[in-house]
């Protein structure tokens, strides 16, 4: 996680990939989310749009991997909001603004990411979509479904 915090440009980028990776697991995902969301958020924002990438696509990773420990799956239904969930950790660490802004870069696949995320955490709980769209994700989705790119509008679609 120090290694996020690096000033050099190319151990953070490496570091985030390395950290991307990693967050696929599910094991993983808890303690990547414990360690790492400040410096995942902060490069959210980054001006090089391959860290930017990375740090989305991290944090939509993790939005996927559910809760902290057991199994969620489609079949057991929407799942709760609660302080153990790395939904809810993502949530109140300050990522949906950051997720909001990666929605508006002009990089394509920082777009495809962050819309991505956004819906991890929709799907994850009725209190994430309210957040969502009080925090302005709606109206940059709203623009991402005219984009000619079909990645873009499926993962947009599912948000």
């Amino acid at each position: 996680a120090q290694l996020l915090r690096s000033p050099t440009a190319s151990i953070k980028e490496q570091s985030v990939i390395t950290m991307r990776n990693l967050s696929l697991e599910k094991e993983l995902a808890a303690k990547i989310a414990q360690e790492t969301l400040p410096p995942l958020i902060t490069m959210m924002r980054a001006y090089d749009k391959k860290i930017q990438e990375h740090a989305v696509a991290t944090v939509r990773n993790l939005a996927a991997a559910g809760s902290d420990g057991g199994s969620d799956t489609i079949e057991d239904g929407p799942p709760q909001l609660q302080e153990g969930r790395i939904e809810s950790k993502i949530v109140a660490a300050g990522a949906i603004s950051a997720l909001v802004s990666a929605l508006r870069s002009e990089d394509r696949r920082v777009q495809e990411q962050a819309a991505g995320a956004i819906a991890n955490l929709a799907v994850a709980s009725h209190a994430n979509k309210l957040r969502l769209a009080d925090e302005g994700a709606v109206a940059p989705l709203i623009e991402l479904l005219r984009s000619p790119e079909d990645a873009i509008l499926r993962t947009t679609a599912a948000a």
